[in-house]
């Protein structure tokens, strides 16, 4: 099996019961925080979009 894995976490395995497969699932919560110094309840949390996101599912035969 050749794969080019990508650069985010795989966050669960599942192996079928019967069969010669197996699931990965990937990807996590990315945030653009910056280091300010504010007091302020209203940071804006927004999702990083600098860096390619990777969330899937991916089913393996082996």
């Amino acid at each position: 099996m050749v794969s080019s894995w990508k650069s985010d976490v795989v966050s669960d395995v599942a192996f079928h019961p019967f069969e010669n497969m197996f699931a990965t699932v990937s990807g996590q919560r990315h945030f653009d925080l910056d280091n300010s110094d504010s007091d302020s309840d209203d940071e804006d949390h927004s999702v990083d979009t600098k860096s390619p996101l990777d969330n899937s599912l991916k089913i393996w035969r082996y």
